[in-house]
């Protein structure tokens, strides 16, 4: 009986330190917030005001981005990037890094805004917007099932063709 009583008052101790020390804590935590989040917030709004402006500067810029991923890449490297039109950039991804000749980081940043997710991708900017199209599903269904990535490289070009319809400053590719 004594035990249990002792027990309980032994939690109730523990539970009153961790209380009382949220509580000291909590106008720390909230000083630091207040000084440090108008910084956090005008960095953020520097860095998008740089990257829209970047979108604009490299406005018609193209390119096919794939990752370094054992059973893609020798062939992605073999049988599709050799048949790709010239003006095509071709951005590889080491796990989160791209390996380019483009600006590293305003690459990486494109790549975090992609809507339709899965490699290999095409991606276009246009008017300060990102344009993206998956070709992941087509091109591991042909490698899984042996089949020639012809079929892939001319889906790749008809997607660019898409992408492209709607700016009147590229030319065709055929």
């Amino acid at each position: 009986m004594v035990r249990k009583f002792i027990n309980r008052l032994l939690i109730s101790y523990e539970t009153g330190l961790w209380i009382g020390l949220v509580i000291l804590l909590a106008p720390v935590l909230l000083i630091i917030f207040i000084v440090i989040w108008p910084f956090l917030y005008l960095n953020e709004k520097k860095f998008g005001k740089e990257f829209s402006a970047d979108l604009v500067k490299n406005d018609g810029l193209e390119f096919f981005t794939y990752t370094s991923k054992k059973s893609s890449k020798s062939s992605i490297e073999r049988d599709i990037i050799p048949y790709l039109p010239k003006e095509l950039k071709v951005v590889l991804l080491e796990g989160k890094k791209p390996i380019t000749d483009l600006d590293d980081l305003f690459v990486s940043q494109v790549l975090y805004r992609l809507k339709n997710i899965g490699f290999p991708n095409l991606v276009k900017i246009q008017d300060g917007q990102i344009h993206d199209i998956s070709v992941k599903k087509e091109f591991y269904n042909a490698l899984n099932q042996s089949q020639p990535m012809d079929e892939v490289v001319q889906l790749i070009y008809r997607k660019l063709e898409k992408m492209r319809s709607t700016d009147t400053n590229k030319k065709p590719l055929l």
